[in-house]
């Protein structure tokens, strides 16, 4: 009895081995069948085969795709013309990938032209920029950054460099690749509509309520701050490379120019300027190559000449603003007398100099020349060009001197601006008048009693003029890509 156990242990396990015997046999059938039938269901081509397990690249040089062979895509020479001894040519720049932390790939392309001029181009871009159409979204967190994002694309695109709408377009995409540059964009884009919606201008939110109003300043704060941490993080690393170089002036400049939007921000102005001659000089490969070079001497000039050649339309070359002739000279004339004043409160190399600039402007300015604007624009070198010892004494809060010095020269843009060399800037011209004023004032507040005379032309100007363009047209102007 003790055997019948042991015999049907013996039985099962034999059959279980023949059962597994028997499903070796049909793999290796199976497999001597069709040795290269995939484990999953494979789409098949037109030609009958399966589909290759990677994607057709279309990024290879014009060279490579006319001698019909692939391109290794290397730049500036790919592996084949440099071979063969060929000019290796590119149909559009480079498209970098990156990978976030989720492993989403995010596409950038400097100078890429493909955007036309139009405003619906313009609009569709930034569509698909923002909602991720035809590619993947951008690294912006809700509707409010998309917002603030659109309307950079829409209002407040930086005037400068003269011409330099493409530069800003390549601006936008680049801004998808780096963190720093989107919060710059962000905090641009956020200050602009803010001081729209105060002053009662922008076609969509002229009605938002002050609560709303400082809640959307706080949002801008938030950026530039996020902005400026991680821009410092990057010029921390040293000399930067051309691409990278480009990213980091644009920053630069778009937190310069939100500076410029804020009724406080006459410190930021002032040093964000001196910055960007910072980053152009010491962490930039070759500034002359940059997307920038817009900003070069001779390139700089020429632009604005263009712009003040003879009004096809009018027959006639932009001047000062559009006041009588008897008008703007006694502005002029109150504006050298209120400089002679404050010469006797220069005592720096620096504030003599910064003195002495201003008078050459406002000299052409009387004479009618072009130059007067040239010159001014120049000025904002001198704040590059000081040591870093002088432009702490020249910035300093407590320099009574230099205060009363940059409240004139900010003053004088207006004196000198040009009219009719962008479309609608004159609404724009509003803005830069609001914020200027308030800049007077927080430098009068500032001041002890028997300094405030020392700014008391500039600020009955500056009262008066902001009175006038408030009786007049204002608002939030379509400034676009030109």
């Amino acid at each position: 009895m003790s055997d019948v156990p042991n015999r049907r242990r013996d039985d099962e396990e034999e059959a279980a081995e023949e059962q597994q015997q028997r499903r070796r046999d049909h793999r290796s059938t199976t497999t001597s069948e069709n040795d290269e039938a995939p484990p999953y269901p494979v789409k098949q081509s037109r030609g009958g085969g399966p589909r290759k397990g990677h994607t057709k690249s279309r990024n290879g040089c014009i060279g490579c795709k006319r001698r019909r062979v692939k391109c290794s895509e290397r730049r500036p020479e790919c592996e084949g013309c440099l071979r063969m001894g060929l000019v290796c040519e590119w149909a559009w720049p480079a498209k970098r990938v990156l990978r976030g932390a989720e492993g989403s790939v995010r596409w950038a392309a400097v100078g890429d032209s493909s955007s036309g001029d139009g405003e619906d181009e313009e609009r569709e871009m930034v569509m698909r920029m923002g909602m991720g159409i035809g590619g993947p979204p951008p690294p912006v967190s809700g509707m409010e950054d998309l917002r603030f994002f659109q309307h950079f694309m829409l209002d407040a695109v930086p005037p400068l460099p003269v011409g330099g709408g493409e530069v800003w377009r390549g601006v936008a995409r680049m801004a998808h690749e780096y963190d720093f540059l989107m919060h710059a964009v962000l905090a641009l884009g956020a200050s602009h509509l803010s001081l729209c919606s105060t002053m009662g201008g922008s076609s969509s939110d002229s009605s938002l309520s002050p609560s709303v109003t400082g809640v959307m300043e706080r949002q801008a704060l938030g950026h530039r701050v996020r902005a400026i941490r991680a821009l410092n993080d990057k010029l921390s690393g040293g000399r930067l490379s051309r691409v990278d170089g480009d990213a980091a002036f644009a920053a630069m400049l778009a937190l310069t120019f939100q500076a410029g939007y804020m009724v406080d921000g006459m410190g930021d102005f002032v040093a964000m300027v001196r910055g960007c001659h910072v980053v152009a000089d010491n962490a930039m490969p070759c500034f002359p190559d940059s997307a920038f070079r817009g900003f070069a001497g001779p390139a700089y000039v020429s632009g604005f000449r263009s712009l003040l050649q003879p009004d096809h339309h009018h027959g006639r070359t932009p001047r000062l603003e559009d006041t009588r002739e008897e008008d703007t000279r006694e502005v002029l004339d109150g504006f050298v007398g209120s400089l002679r004043d404050v010469g006797a409160l220069c005592g720096s190399v620096c504030e003599v100099e910064y003195l002495a600039g201003m008078k050459r402007v406002v000299g052409l300015a009387i004479a009618g020349s072009e130059d007067a604007y040239l010159e001014f624009a120049a000025m904002y070198n001198r704040l590059g060009e000081m040591s870093s010892d002088e432009f702490v004494r020249f910035s300093a809060a407590g320099n009574h001197a230099a205060r009363i010095l940059l409240g004139h020269f900010f003053l004088l843009a207006q004196v000198v601006e040009m009219i009719n060399h962008r479309r609608g800037r004159s609404r724009e011209g509003r803005f830069r008048a609001r914020v200027t004023l308030a800049w007077l004032e927080r430098i009068e507040e500032g001041l002890p009693g028997e300094l405030k005379g020392y700014l008391g032309w500039s600020l009955g100007f500056a009262r008066g003029r902001m009175r006038r363009l408030d009786g007049g047209e204002g608002g939030c102007v379509r400034m676009g890509l030109s």
